[in-house]
């Protein structure tokens, strides 16, 4: 088993800000927030960016390898599999009304993991 220094991890995404009819885009690093190896394997965790008024996040991409070594010469097929998941945040707006004059405002968020498919496989001899 590795630990987690044997896990990279590299990411980016293109962020545009517009000022004053200006638009300028430019390439912006994504730090990782969580990183984790064990015997159930290795995984990352970071925050995508997120656009606002004047400044729009696209393209993130981000990339991950495992280094190790071979120590049982007998084996001679590996297979390696994956998979990526993500958080989206729900928010929820209920108004009511109630007689005579008055009312409200109900507001609820929730969380739901939406996973990508198909989840990344592939196998490789060694010799």
């Amino acid at each position: 088993m590795g630990t987690q220094n044997d896990v990279v991890f590299s990411a980016k995404y293109d962020a545009t800000i517009m000022l004053g009819g200006t638009v300028n885009t430019n390439i912006q690093p994504i730090s990782y927030k969580t990183r984790k190896t064990d015997s159930g394997g290795s995984m990352v965790s970071f925050k995508l960016p997120e656009s606002s008024l004047n400044f729009l996040a696209q393209n993130a991409r981000g990339y991950m390898s495992y280094h190790t070594k071979v120590s049982n010469t007998n084996e001679t097929i590996t297979s390696v599999s994956g998979y990526y998941k993500h958080k989206v945040k729900n928010l929820s707006v209920t108004p009511t009304i109630n007689w005579p004059l008055g009312g409200g405002l109900t507001i609820s968020s929730s969380n739901t993991y939406v996973d990508e498919t198909p989840p990344p496989y592939f196998s490789l001899e060694i010799k």
